[in-house]
């Protein structure tokens, strides 16, 4: 009665992604169900689905020795360089996305490097090398560099508390005001989990970019076969093209070459992916009316509301995504078809469900199912 209520829970999708060997074990105890599919909870918003499989192997070692020996060094490096080059006017910013690129490559020489006989500490068995480096290992190295990424908000109570007021807390105030933040933080994202991560309804933008990346690999994911293999060039521009400007504003300081910042330019678009088409719109406009119109016209206006407006958008956005999960998508109610948001092709592109070889495999597998 217990694995029939469960099967039932799952076909409702209000149970947590199962893995494929569940979902063999179910069928069988289940002819009814028509396939697979059903008892998997699946995302219904395609381009999650095109990059992110809902099941799971659960056969692939996590904690080894090459996870946590990447996952701690790369999370030492992002944490102390950003936090270094973070006083700075123009910041330096080093994203988890380097950390996960080059964590594959290094995976992949330690898999062949590290010995493979098996270790016994205290009864506690285990290998360094236990098998090829896979994805969850991959994933596991991301998480942990992305703990060091950013930094921490805490960081900036002890500067301003030394700084401006003379007041300094000693190492060991800093380090328990820094780790008491984080751990409240941790704390609420772990209580939130349930409805935050775990439904499959659930959407992260900014870390749709990674979960892509770790789940196909660089390896595929930039290939000479895959439809993304242009993006290997931009490395290339992205570090050549700031040194000609560079030179000019030496050459020519007065000029408005001076004024002109690459980096700057080309990391404004990096939120702007996977965000649909029909944003950018929205972006422009706000900006150049902002930015340009109202700042050149009304600067002490622009001066004193324009970052307060910024907030408010903000917090519109972070509070209206609540509304329209727990109000309309939890209870499966979904928004009516038009088409600016057309179910079959997202801002009208074609290959907005499309995989890194360039196939779309859900269109290709309902035009089979008929």
């Amino acid at each position: 009665i217990s694995d029939m209520a469960d099967l039932v829970q799952q076909k409702e999708g209000k149970a947590d992604i199962v893995d494929m060997g569940d979902a063999l074990a179910l069928k069988e105890q289940a002819p009814s169900i028509d396939s697979l599919d059903d008892l998997v909870d699946d995302s219904p918003i395609p381009e999650v689905r095109a990059s992110v499989p809902p099941t799971d192997d659960p056969t692939l070692p996590t904690r080894t020795f090459r996870a946590w020996s990447l996952g701690i060094f790369f999370t030492i490096v992002l944490a102390f360089v950003n936090q270094f080059f973070w006083f700075r006017d123009n910041p330096l910013t080093i994203r988890v996305l380097v950390a996960q690129l080059l964590a594959y490559p290094l995976g992949r020489i330690l898999a062949r490097v590290l010995p493979t006989r098996t270790f016994s500490i205290f009864g506690y068995k285990f290998s360094l090398n236990p098998g090829p480096f896979n994805i969850k290992e991959h994933v596991l190295i991301t998480i942990m560099a992305n703990t060091g990424a950013t930094t921490f908000a805490a960081i900036d109570i002890i500067v301003v508390q030394k700084i401006f007021y003379n007041d300094s807390w000693g190492f060991g105030g800093g380090l328990l005001l820094v780790i008491s933040t984080q751990f409240v933080g941790y704390g609420f994202a772990g209580a939130l989990r349930r409805f935050l991560v775990r439904p499959a309804t659930m959407v992260w933008p900014v870390n749709l970019v990674n979960a892509t990346l770790g789940v196909v690999g660089p390896l595929k994911f930039l290939s000479p076969s895959s439809m993304y293999y242009p993006i290997v060039w931009f490395f290339f521009i992205g570090f050549v093209i700031p040194i000609p400007f560079y030179l000019l504003s030496l050459k020519f300081p007065n000029s408005w070459v001076k004024d002109v910042n690459m980096a700057a330019f080309m990391l404004g678009g990096g939120p702007y992916p996977p965000a649909g088409a029909s944003i950018m719109p929205t972006w422009a406009f706000l900006g150049f009316v902002f930015n340009f119109v109202i700042k050149r016209r009304h600067f002490g206006w622009w001066s004193k509301y324009n970052y307060v407006m910024s907030a408010a958008l903000d917090a519109g956005v972070a509070i209206s995504a609540l509304v329209i999960f727990f109000a309309l998508q939890n209870n499966n109610i979904h928004m009516p078809q038009w088409w600016g948001n057309n179910s079959s092709s997202i801002d009208q592109c074609p290959r907005v469900t499309q995989n890194w070889a360039g196939h779309d495999t859900y269109a290709e597998k309902a035009a089979a199912a008929q």
